[in-house]
C-alpha cells in the first residue's frame, strides 16, 4: 500500500511539473503584419498575416479593411499563402485593418497610409561633362562623367535608377534626389538602356520598426543611348 501511494505522489508531481512547463513556455502575443502593394493596373493587394502564440498562422480570425469613407472590405483567408487578402481599387487614402480573434482581448486596429504615384519621372537632362546630350540625339563620350536629371513624381519619393544592357547592370542607385552623376569610366562603349522608376513607401517592409508597410510605384521609363 505504501508503495502505491508513493507511485501516485510521483505521478502527480510529474503532471504538475509538465503543466507548469507548458504554461511558462507559452507566448501569449499575437503577431500581426499588414501590407498594401500594387496588384494589377489600378488595383491594390491588401494582406494581413496573423501569427498565433505557437508561431502558426491563424485562419479563423475576422479581418476587415476600412477606408477613410468607412467603406469596408472583408479579407479572405488564403491557405496557400497563410494570410488574409483582398483586392481593392487603387486610391490615395488611409486604410485601417481591423482584426477580431478569440486570441485577442479586443479588436486590433492597424492604420496604413497609401499614396498612389500617378506621374512617372521624366528625364530633363542626360549629358556627359563635355555637353553631349542624349536628348539632342548625341552619343555620350566614353570615360566622361554623365549627368542625369528628371522631373519628380511627388514628395517623399525614392527613385531607382539603373543603366544596363540585356545581360547585366553597369550602374544602379537608389536616391531621394532628382539628379545624379555617374562617375567617369563606369559605362564602357556600347548601347545601353536607362531605367528610372519611382517608389513611395510607408512603414517598414522588413517589419523591424513597424507592423505594416505600403508600397506604390510608377512604371519604369526606358531610354536607349550609346557610348562611344
Amino acid at each position: 500500500m505504501k508503495q502505491f501511494f508513493l507511485i501516485v505522489i510521483a505521478l502527480l508531481t510529474a503532471l504538475s511539473a509538465c503543466s507548469y512547463y507548458t504554461q511558462t513556455e507559452t507566448n501569449n502575443e499575437v503577431n500581426i503584419r499588414c501590407s498594401i502593394v500594387p496588384a494589377t493596373a489600378g488595383y491594390l493587394k491588401c494582406t494581413a498575416v496573423i501569427e498565433g502564440p505557437n508561431g502558426n498562422s491563424v485562419s479563423g480570425a475576422l479581418v476587415n479593411l476600412f477606408d477613410s469613407a468607412n467603406q469596408v472590405t472583408q479579407l479572405v483567408y488564403d491557405s496557400n499563402n497563410c494570410s488574409f487578402s483582398a483586392r481593392i481599387d487603387e486610391n490615395t487614402d488611409t486604410y485601417t485593418f481591423e482584426i477580431k480573434s478569440i486570441l485577442l482581448d479586443e479588436p486590433r486596429r492597424i492604420i496604413v497610409p497609401y499614396t498612389a504615384i500617378t506621374k512617372s519621372p521624366s528625364v530633363t537632362v542626360f549629358q556627359d561633362s563635355a555637353g553631349n546630350s542624349v536628348l539632342n540625339g548625341e552619343d555620350i563620350a566614353v570615360g566622361l562623367p554623365i549627368q542625369i536629371a528628371w522631373a519628380g513624381s511627388g514628395t517623399g519619393i525614392t527613385y531607382q535608377l539603373s543603366v544596363r544592357t540585356a545581360l547585366r547592370a553597369y550602374y544602379s542607385v537608389s536616391t531621394n534626389a532628382e539628379t545624379i552623376t555617374i562617375p567617369g569610366n563606369i559605362i564602357p562603349q556600347g548601347i545601353f538602356t536607362l531605367n528610372i522608376s519611382a517608389q513611395k513607401i510607408y512603414g517598414d517592409p522588413t517589419y523591424k520598426t513597424s507592423d505594416y508597410y505600403s508600397l506604390s510605384n510608377s512604371s519604369n521609363i526606358g531610354m536607349s543611348f550609346s557610348v562611344n
